[in-house]
């Protein structure tokens, strides 16, 4: 129960590995905070973890408006005295061509990806400095490093995810703060399967574990760095991808 009494904020914690890593959060002691847009599915997550034993509460937050995720932090502060460790795992990942991305979808990308990010940190990491402790959790992919076709929108936020991050690192460390990435391959998730399951044939051909990626994959990584064993881990990004790739 190393996250005893810790508060760890999830973005997108209603469904994929964003509940996977809200769960276990609070098995590890944690009380799992989770904004999410779904407020019906932030709900039914809730009540999981509560079901199982855990601590955790939801809150419908527009991530892409920062006077929303402002407010979100503040009745957190407001409601539980703390916040030790945020996870942006709040994703949009359409498949398209460049030529058939629009402005209005490059934006969108750029809104819940990047912006998100930049929204929650920015709020929690007064917080977090002056506690003299934080976790900062952001999502990079595999798709930076491998040229996948038709997500030029989506590998671009991606990548500029992990330049955030090593200078949240950097401004972070002498607070106490670290900041790293996780970078998956594709995870079996809800979304993944509804939209392109039919990559994961072609993706475990060059992995060199033969099987479909887990969301409790990524999750499991991300209680480490979140932890307190991984302070001495910072601006870094890890590849969780079964091997197709190496970083």
């Amino acid at each position: 129960m190393h996250l005893e009494n810790q508060v760890a904020i999830v973005t997108g914690g209603a469904r994929g590995i964003g509940l996977e890593t809200a769960k276990k959060f609070a098995s590890l002691g944690a009380h799992a905070v989770i904004w999410d847009l779904d407020e019906a599915g932030a709900r039914n997550s809730v009540a999981a973890i509560e079901q199982a034993g855990g601590k955790a509460s939801s809150y419908v937050v527009d991530l892409t408006d920062d006077k929303a995720v402002n407010q979100a932090t503040a009745q957190v502060m407001n409601n539980l005295g703390r916040i030790d460790i945020l996870v942006n795992n709040a994703g949009y990942y359409p498949h398209a061509t460049l030529e058939a991305t629009s402005v209005d979808m490059w934006r969108k990308i750029m809104a819940v990806n990047l912006d998100s990010a930049f929204f929650c940190s920015q709020a929690v990491f007064p917080h977090m400095k002056k506690a003299g402790y934080g976790r900062v959790v952001n999502f990079s992919s595999a798709v930076v490093y491998e040229g996948i076709p038709g997500v030029s929108a989506y590998a671009s936020t991606k990548a500029a995810l992990l330049g955030f991050t090593r200078v949240l690192a950097t401004e972070g460390g002498e607070f106490g703060i670290t900041a790293n990435c996780v970078a998956p391959g594709l995870i079996e998730t809800e979304g993944v399967l509804e939209a392109i399951e039919d990559l994961f044939e072609t993706v475990i051909q060059v992995q060199a574990i033969k099987r479909r990626g887990k969301p409790a994959d990524i999750a499991e990584a991300i209680a480490f760095l979140a932890g307190p064993a991984a302070g001495f881990i910072t601006g870094q990004n890890l590849g969780i991808n079964g091997g197709s790739s190496y970083l």
